[in-house]
């Protein structure tokens, strides 16, 4: 991850390059992080399969199962 001051992002913004994520300073604290729509989004995505893994171990946990028969007749 690069790290730039903020300054740095007015005086460049129209020409950085979102190759990867860029953690922005103020006052030599961190205050923003700048990435790609494309990234985010595939870290939106990883973020959901993971909730939907976690749903799934808990049904699983709580014997909220279906065998395949099961699941057929009620299609």
């Amino acid at each position: 991850m690069r790290i730039e001051t903020i300054s740095f992002i007015k005086k460049n913004a129209s020409a950085l390059e979102l190759s990867e994520p860029i953690l922005v300073t103020q006052n030599g604290v961190p205050a923003y992080v700048i990435e790609s729509f494309t990234e985010r989004k595939q870290r939106d995505q990883a973020i959901a399969l993971l909730k939907l893994l976690t749903l799934s171990e808990k049904d699983k946990e709580q014997g909220r199962t279906y065998t395949s028969d099961q699941l057929l007749a009620n299609i």
